[in-house]
């Protein structure tokens, strides 16, 4: 290429060659090092949905969201239920399928939720999805496996139960475990931590103080308002005081599986399997080889509250002073303060454990078909958890609808102020806790 044909002007061909050359360089290099211009880079579209399907679900059900813009990388797929998020399973351009997250509602059932689906560093516009209440099921405290691996203090999952039975709540949201398989008193922080409240785990019937202290077959446990521990000792055929020091005390019984009405030791029962205590501090036992229902007061006076009760076991007292009785042949009754006494339901086999939440309504451990069920001041029955196909190990660190959760003879059932459900799975050896979400 010559010179001219390079653009170069006339007055620059007349200076002299070697300065000509360096001027000549530096042309032609700064031409070079002019910047290209940067190329525009394609949109992006923002992910867009035009439906969902199922529009309504629950926890843990599975949903199809239809649309464009989504990522074919699942990890690349956010959907936000009212702001919990949750990553798709399969995605498409056009497609993607998630699990519906825990927590996800904030109307649960009643106000539409809003989901978003952020995909590309985009978000789409809003749909509408309505998420349904589900009681959730998951695990406090103790791990599957069978008595012989015996008791472990620990928090959560690493402590052990063996045959937990008998369960109370405390105001501060402590949990209280009658060991049968153990022969102790088990505590439980909310945060899952476990202790040894009492017991030495040797049969026995020593008053004393934490683990001096013993028990034979401890089956079933009521706290009052000042956070002691009512022990019905089954074996020993006590009522047992323990409080929340770990100080152990017997309120009433000779130990003689017998009958009689009287204060303190002088009085004798057989085979108490449940207890309740009402606002005023008075016990209430399931007698069950006396078929009767006794009382006990504060003082440790005992009378006989009802008698002719086939078998009784569960036995919880509402706020009224309504007494509610479980016994072996499935049958629930209410005996009222003034002993009027009716039936409520006929439908359960073995109701282990009841319990009475704030609205009236009965909880119930039904042992034998390893369901927890509940009953409406107006008499319906209703599943709350149990007879699902979920292993077992799965739901141990896996919240779980209460469906398809499993229950291993379940012993006792409590309810905290907050309306949440503690059950002892007595043959799961596990403490587990119910929610609805």
């Amino acid at each position: 290429m010559s010179i001219r044909k390079m653009g170069i002007p006339n007055f620059i061909l007349r200076i002299p060659g070697v300065l000509l050359l360096v001027i000549l360089t530096s042309f032609i290099s700064c031409k070079k090092s002019q910047p290209a211009t940067t190329p525009v880079q394609p949109s992006v579209t923002p992910p867009a949905v035009s439906m969902i399907t199922p529009d309504t679900g629950w926890f843990q059900r599975t949903i199809e969201i239809y649309g464009s813009g989504f990522n074919p990388i699942t990890s690349m797929d956010t959907v936000y239920f009212n702001g919990t998020p949750t990553v798709a399973t399969s995605a498409t351009p056009y497609k993607l399928e998630v699990s519906v997250p825990l927590s996800a509602a904030t109307g649960h059932g009643i106000v539409p939720e809003s989901v978003t689906v952020h995909a590309n560093g985009l978000v789409s516009k809003s749909i509408s999805f309505t998420y349904e209440i589900a009681e959730i099921v998951t695990t406090l405290a103790g791990s599957y496996g069978d008595g012989s691996l015996g008791s472990a203090d620990g928090t959560g999952t690493s402590a052990r139960f063996n045959e937990p039975r008998g369960i109370a709540i405390d105001a501060a949201r402590n949990v209280y475990v009658a060991e049968n398989g153990s022969n102790l008193i088990r505590k439980i922080t909310p945060a899952g931590a476990v202790t040894t409240l009492a017991g030495s785990g040797v049969k026995g019937s020593a008053d004393s103080t934490g683990t001096s202290a013993s028990f034979n077959d401890p089956y079933a446990l009521a706290v009052d308002a000042s956070g002691t521990i009512y022990v019905a000792d089954e074996g020993n055929n006590l009522i047992r005081k323990v409080s929340p020091a770990g100080v152990v005390t017997t309120l009433a019984g000779s130990g003689n599986a017998a009958f009689a009405n009287g204060v303190g030791k002088s009085a004798s029962f057989s085979m108490p399997l449940g207890i309740a205590v009402d606002a005023s501090g008075n016990v209430y036992v399931s007698d069950a080889g006396n078929a009767q229902i006794r009382k006990i007061t504060p003082a440790g006076v005992v009378t006989t509250f009802f008698s002719r009760v086939n078998a009784p076991i569960g036995i919880a007292v509402d706020a009224s002073g309504n007494v509610y009785v479980g016994n072996a042949y499935g049958i629930i009754e209410k005996i009222t303060p003034s002993g009027v006494r009716s039936v409520i339901s006929t439908s359960f086999d073995h109701p282990y454990g009841l319990a009475v939440d704030a609205a009236g309504n009965i909880y119930v451990c039904d042992g034998n078909t390893n369901l927890i069920r509940r009953i409406t001041p107006g008499g319906s029955v209703y599943l709350v958890a149990g007879g699902g196909s979920t292993p077992i190990q799965s739901q141990i660190n896996n919240p779980t609808m209460g469906a398809y959760a499993t229950f291993g003879g379940p012993g006792g059932v409590a309810i905290d102020a907050n309306g949440i459900i503690y059950v002892a799975d007595t043959f799961d050896f596990m403490i587990r806790k119910i929610f609805v979400q």
